[in-house]
């Protein structure tokens, strides 16, 4: 198993108000979502979607982090 923690970070460059959503699907168990929506995908066993919607100001940034568990098998010998 590894921890892993990634890091996402938004910018609107635009000249307005956005509304923004992103989607990340990983495959193990989340640990911490910064306020996701977690979605289980039936399609694909095991994998998941990360799913945040937020509203920036033109010019804004916006930071989010999560950490998630992944399975790795171990090496064959």
């Amino acid at each position: 198993r590894v921890s892993i923690q990634a890091k996402l970070l938004l910018f609107n460059a635009g000249q307005k108000f956005a509304q923004i959503q992103v989607q990340r699907d990983i495959r193990g168990e989340v640990v911490a979502s910064d306020k996701a929506k977690v979605e289980e995908k039936p399609e694909e066993p095991g994998v998941k979607s990360l799913i945040w919607k937020f509203s920036l100001e033109k010019g804004s940034k916006k930071e989010v982090v999560y950490q998630y568990d992944a399975f790795v098998p171990a090496p064959e010998k």
